[in-house]
């Protein structure tokens, strides 16, 4: 019986503890900088200048270019995640797509997994990619319109990759091969605007700014449409 106990209360403590260090770490933005947040350009052969900047507390990235520009942050060693943003394409300049990136490591383009919405393969679709490699699901998919807000979502857990608009499932990928990387969002031939970023994970630190707030798709464009309504008065 003692013995019993003492492996229950092992258990419990294994279990606090694995949510204890599980976290969530959030911007929306509103303090005006990307601390945290690294610029890379991993297909890119001519990068260009920085192209993201914060714009009345969202953040806008202008990419006329078939290669995606992407923000990484997080750690290379990180596993298991979840990422979720709220994005808005306002111009689409051509052929690209709107991009989470996953287990992320340098030197560039070697070690990630790519996933996407758009044409950049000429036909609407959502895919995934293994950089190096092509290693690569892909299922047709409506282009995502113009000027309207969508929540998109990412899960990484082991091999699987499961990609989320607006609360359903779209696309499943598997890889065994990347175990581990940083995470961030990307862009190629669309001028877009990102708000909202949630991580967690197990290995993620736990933070919230002071000016958060949990919205959902439709909260926001009642609050984009607010904001505009007071600069425009």
């Amino acid at each position: 019986m003692i013995r019993q106990t003492i492996i229950v209360v092992i258990f419990v403590c294994l279990v606090f503890t694995s949510y204890a260090l599980a976290g969530t770490w959030r911007d929306d933005f509103e303090d005006g900088n990307l601390d945290g947040w690294k610029q890379e350009f991993p297909l890119a052969q001519n990068p260009g200048p920085s192209i993201w900047e914060i714009v009345d507390g969202e953040l806008e990235c202008k990419r006329g270019d078939w290669n995606s520009t992407i923000l990484i942050t997080g750690k290379p060693e990180w596993t298991d995640y979840t990422i979720e943003y709220d994005v808005k394409l306002l111009e689409d300049l051509g052929l690209g797509d709107v991009d989470f990136i996953a287990r992320y490591k340098s030197p560039l383009g070697t070690h990630m997994i790519y996933i996407c919405f758009g044409d950049a393969f000429g036909i609407p679709a959502a895919f995934a990619q293994r950089f190096p490699g092509d290693v690569r699901t892909t299922k047709p998919f409506d282009p995502l319109d113009l000027k309207k807000w969508y929540h998109l979502k990412l899960e990484v857990k082991d091999k699987d990759f499961n990609l989320w608009l607006n609360g359903k499932i779209v696309l499943k990928h598997k890889d065994d091969v990347l175990k581990n990387g940083a995470v961030g969002i990307g862009l190629a031939n669309y001028i877009a605007r990102f708000d909202n970023v949630q991580i967690s994970g197990p290995d993620v630190p736990d933070f919230k700014p002071p000016t958060w707030k949990d919205l959902s798709v439709q909260s926001h464009e009642k609050l984009t449409a607010t904001r505009g309504r007071i600069k425009s008065n």
